[in-house]
């Protein structure tokens, strides 16, 4: 008994899960939703034409047909025909309802067929609204030309006011689609806004769809007002809300604003003439709205797209400068060896001695304290130099932060220094301030400097030992808005053929050189608001200026 149970449960489903039992589906579902909306909305129709001043019905046909194209007709034709027979048979004549169906069906589907190309969801940007607005005024123009052409055809004899008929039928129908159309081919990204917005958010939009509403009452609930001189008040709240929440919040506040307008005209029974008038002044409303919070949330998209790829960016410019200071560590690796082969000789010889002095017995102990110190003296040196390659060559995240330009300077040299002792170059700094405070990123600036450094010991080397000078200059630049770090050298300058092109990436006056140091070097300083620029060159050697802002103008 069960096993037939589970059998049979299964059967059915799997006839439900049929794409032609799920489509008919669908289509009874949209047809039971037509009619009822026609029905619920055939409120202040005009008379002799019988043309209601909303028309959400027109929306959701638009919307299925515009998602899933032509065939959506089918149920359309079904559901018009039945609705525009018992609200509207009676007084227009089957004949005419019959024409009018048919003819604005196909009408409809065309028209959204055509707009959406294809896509089944619709485009939020600035540009696919206006497609989508321009289309619902086509569509909805094309209604009200048929419906006007068979009443003056088929439909009862003197009817008047063809050309307020066809503006009440066409503002109707539009703000149909606008109102409805559009929040039905958007409902899934309207439920992730409405899922997504958080409680402090959420209760500034509950009270701003209250103040809308509250508008409204003002503007139609008190009878002491004139509606259409303080109709225009409507247009603060909802552009507020649109300039805050973007377009699905621009939707929302139509649909609040319809719903409570059309609330308001049957509370004060307003005649059919105005309410069809205030529909217009609505549809340009919902326009203006959904303009508005398109333009927001292209603007909000932008902005995220630019700050991912300055992300992107400064991820990318980091990996690199990471690999040019590995590389400027692995091409003094062997000057490094050197270096530190110095102090751990002292070192081991300072110990031998505070060893042997240990071993003369008492009395040597002062002695071997010093020696002791001694060779602290020189683990604290060589554990320095190890520090600072450390922290050059080091991942991580790079931010600005105000430090001392002089600082920097010191750094770069003791580091550059290691690399200048093979080649005899001796490097000088000069300072005209005692501290100069700079906005920057600490480890980007060596880098710089090295760079730079690291080329002028290049310049210098094998010349006569006087010119192997090398001055680093710290200074306040003449605006006092930046602070200039100058590396100059006393080599033979740079070549005519190579200054046009210097900051180019695979420029370079070396024979082994990549070319890639000065360029990179230049977006690293200008990443920081900062520049690097050929200062002088000449037989006498060339000069490189870096200038970086000074703490009070970064901050």
């Amino acid at each position: 008994m069960i096993e037939a149970t589970g059998n049979t449960a299964a059967m059915i489903e799997r006839v439900l899960s049929r794409p032609q039992i799920v489509l008919a589906g669908r289509w009874l579902l949209c047809a039971g939703a037509y009619v009822l909306a026609d029905w619920g909305s055939y409120l202040h129709p005009l008379p002799e034409v019988e043309i209601t001043p909303w028309s959400p019905a027109t929306g959701i046909a638009f919307a299925m047909a515009y998602r899933h194209g032509a065939r959506e007709g089918a149920w359309i034709l079904f559901a018009s025909g039945i609705s525009n027979t018992m609200l509207r048979g009676d007084l227009l004549g089957q004949r005419l309802i019959g024409f009018e169906v048919v003819l604005s069906t196909i009408a409809l589907v065309l028209v959204a067929v055509a707009v959406s190309r294809g896509r089944s969801v619709v485009d939020s940007s600035l540009r696919g609204l206006l497609r989508f607005l321009a289309a619902a005024a086509l569509a909805a123009g094309s209604i009200a030309v048929i419906r006007m052409a068979l009443l003056q055809v088929l439909g009862p004899a003197g009817t008047d006011h063809l050309i307020e008929s066809a503006l009440s039928s066409w503002a109707g129908d539009a703000i149909g689609i606008v109102g409805i159309g559009w929040p039905l081919l958007r409902w899934r990204d309207m439920a992730r806004w409405i899922q997504g917005v958080e409680a402090g958010p959420a209760l500034g939009i509950a009270f701003s769809l209250g103040a809308l509403v509250f508008t409204v009452w003002i503007v139609f609930g008190v009878e002491a007002t004139d509606e259409f001189k303080f109709f225009y008040l409507l247009f603060l709240p909802v552009a507020l809300i649109a300039l805050w929440q973007g377009i699905d919040g621009a939707a929302t506040a139509i649909a609040v604003t319809q719903i409570a307008m059309l609330g308001f005209f049957q509370f004060r029974d307003f005649n059919a003439v105005a309410v069809a008038e205030f529909q217009a002044l609505l549809l340009v409303l919902a326009m203006t709205g959904l303009v508005i919070g398109a333009v927001i949330d292209e603007r909000r998209g932008y902005e995220a797209r630019f700050r991912e790829s300055e992300a992107a960016l400064r991820a990318r410019i980091e990996r690199v400068a990471h690999r040019g200071r590995l590389a400027f560590a692995g091409g003094f690796a062997g000057a490094l060896a050197h270096e530190l082969r110095q102090p751990l000789t002292a070192i081991r010889a300072y110990l031998r001695t505070a060893q042997t002095l240990i071993g003369q017995g008492p009395g040597q102990e002062d002695r071997a304290a010093v020696t002791l110190e001694k060779a602290v003296g020189q683990v604290d040196h060589a554990g320095a130099v190890l520090d600072r390659l450390r922290a050059f060559t080091g991942t991580g995240a790079r931010r600005a932060a105000p430090f001392d330009a002089t600082h920097a300077a010191r750094d770069a040299i003791e580091l550059a220094s290691i690399a200048a002792k093979p080649s005899g170059a001796k490097i000088n700094l000069s300072v005209d301030r005692g501290s100069m405070m700079v906005h920057a990123d600490y480890v980007l600036v060596v880098q710089i400097l090295l760079n730079l450094l690291y080329n002028a010991i290049e310049a210098v080397a094998g010349l006569p030992p006087e010119r192997r000078m090398i001055a680093l200059g710290v200074s306040l630049a003449a605006n006092r808005e930046a602070v200039a770090i100058t590396v100059r050298d006393h080599g033979p300058g740079l070549p005519p053929p190579v200054l046009d092109r210097l900051f180019l990436p695979f420029t370079s006056a070396r024979k082994a050189g990549l070319g890639l140091g000065l360029s990179l070097s230049r977006v690293l300083a200008r990443s920081m608001v900062g520049d690097l620029a050929l200062a002088d060159n000449g037989p006498d050697g060339a000069t490189f200026r870096l200038t970086l802002p000074v703490e009070e103008i970064a901050a």
